[in-house]
């Protein structure tokens, strides 16, 4: 699994109230809570993995007569964006007479909480029909094996990016 570095531009909005002296830290806050350990576009961004690079000078708008003060940021993070015919190792969650239920691990950095299927970015599903040269048996649960990716299905703001793959 290859993890990368992504540059993206944002606007965030703040109410007045929430403003202090530490604009920088206000804003990291936010665009963590707004786009980490979420799909974004065509790719899932990790947990404590955002930097900020830029940030405007902020300009009030008022809607409605409620001001919000907005910030145009680039930010730059680490990605997981798995692509058709990619190949992965991964670790087996599960198995059942439709097929096996997998997970990746990801690394320390970007993650706080145990490795397991619920909180791995990725839910990989590999059905009997595509498990063709292996026993299912011979497979144990949190065995790795090496898949290939065969279709991804990324929806926004979604927590899990779904993966179809076949065993290599």
């Amino acid at each position: 699994m290859i993890i990368s570095e992504q540059v993206f531009n944002n606007t965030i909005s703040l109410n007045p109230n929430d403003l202090n002296k530490d604009i920088n830290n206000i804003t990291l806050l936010k665009l963590q809570k707004q786009y980490e350990g979420l799909c974004k576009d065509d790719c899932y961004i990790l947990k404590n993995s955002i930097v900020i690079l830029k940030r405007s000078m902020g300009r009030i708008e008022t809607y409605d007569n409620v001001s919000v003060v907005k910030y145009d940021i680039m930010y730059k993070c680490s990605i997981i964006s798995p692509k058709q015919n990619e190949e992965i190792e991964c670790i087996v969650s599960n198995k059942n007479k439709m097929g096996i239920i997998a997970y990746i691990k990801i690394d320390d950095k970007y993650n706080s909480y145990d490795n397991d299927l619920d909180n791995s970015p990725l839910i990989i599903i590999l059905p009997n029909d595509m498990i063709n040269d292996i026993n299912i048996n011979d497979i144990n649960i949190k065995q790795k094996i090496k898949i290939q990716v065969l279709a991804t299905r990324i929806k926004y703001r979604n927590e899990k990016i779904q993966i179809v793959g076949k065993i290599i």
